[in-house]
């Protein structure tokens, strides 16, 4: 994986700074091109929709959401300081199907895409979208120019969420045992039961009280798509999505990677999500394996101070003040200055 020079892209008529809240439309490159409902046109795979906000600055970065949201609402308190260094792109799954294979397809097309244009991207990714992320850097090895990565509260492989071979001390919490159900339906049955069950939980975690103080008045239209989004992804969307996280696996340790700036961020509380014994936490945490697979990474915990509302997995949105700094300082870092 190529990770960027020190020499930054020509940006001369570049604005010197982003529009606050810059607007955010569909990014139609090359052949792709898709209706924000779409999926997969007849006989083909399904196809994400890419976004474009502007920005200023000669770093783009590219989102990689989780599974819920969408990236176009995964980074509200953070797109308008991201975009102080580069235009922004996010990239939404389809609604009703999911694809590994068809979303490298799309990402690494719009990283060549940008490569072209002089611009190496970051790649911004949050849980499920971290795991995605490391598998697409292994799987392209080389001829993508990437200026760094940010993960956010990464799940990198299944066994972070559900040990899957029953090697539990004790009852497995309810989160891990819903995951497990979900992993190992087998009829559609089932697999429908599990999906009302993801949806309720998604639902009640985006009306939960504290969420909806701490995001206040200004994301009431981001709630109300989130919660759209709850309902619309379909069973066969929301259960390839799974199959996709049941198929990340621990990547091998030979090699580092990514030789690049990597910025990663775990909250203070991870067992929500976090099995104890999460492969990521135990490497990630532990700082001669971490520089083994980052070998530039900065890796920090972010807490609130407050015992009453500690920093909860990938809660990138609802405890932004506290996520901001970190992210704010590594970009700083990067080679080649952002216009201010």
């Amino acid at each position: 994986m190529t990770a960027r020079s020190s020499q930054a892209p020509s940006h001369a008529g570049r604005p010197q700074g982003p529009v606050p809240g810059g607007a955010i439309t569909p990014f139609p490159f090359g052949a792709q091109h898709v209706s924000p409902r779409a999926s997969a046109p007849a006989g083909g795979e399904p196809q994400s929709q890419i976004f474009r906000q502007a920005g200023a600055g000669p770093t783009p970065t590219i989102v990689i959401a989780g599974f819920l949201p969408d990236a176009t609402e995964s980074i509200e308190y953070q797109r308008d300081l991201v975009a102080r260094y580069g235009d922004i792109y996010y990239v939404n799954y389809p609604r009703d199907r999911f694809c590994t294979e068809a979303l490298f397809t799309q990402v690494g097309g719009l990283i060549r895409h940008l490569n072209a244009r002089g611009e190496q991207p970051v790649l911004f990714s949050i849980c499920f979208g971290s795991g995605l992320v490391v598998k697409l850097l292994q799987a392209a090895a080389s001829g993508l120019g990437i200026a760094g990565v940010v993960m956010v509260s990464p799940v990198l492989c299944a066994a972070d969420m559900v040990r899957l071979d029953g090697d539990a001390a004790g009852p497995a919490p309810m989160r891990e045992r819903a995951a497990r159900m979900f992993f190992l339906g087998d009829h559609h049955g089932s697999i429908e039961r599990e999906v009302a069950r993801a949806r309720r939980a998604f639902g009640s975690l985006f009306r939960r009280e504290r969420a909806a103080r701490l995001l206040n008045d200004r994301n009431a239209v981001i709630i109300a798509k989130v919660l759209a989004a709850v309902h619309e992804i379909t069973v066969t969307g929301y259960y390839e999505r799974a199959l996709a996280l049941k198929a990340l696996t621990w990547p091998p340790a030979r090699e580092p990677i990514f030789h690049g700036p990597a910025l990663v961020l775990f909250a203070e509380d991870e067992d929500g999500v976090f099995v104890p014994t999460s492969p990521t936490l135990a490497a990630l945490r532990t700082p001669s394996v971490a520089a083994r697979l980052f070998p530039r990474a900065t890796i920090r915990e972010v807490a609130s101070a407050d015992a009453d509302d500690p920093v909860v997995h990938g809660s990138i949105v609802v405890h932004h003040r506290f996520f901001n700094p970190f992210i704010t300082a590594w970009y700083e870092r990067l080679p080649g200055p952002a216009f201010a």
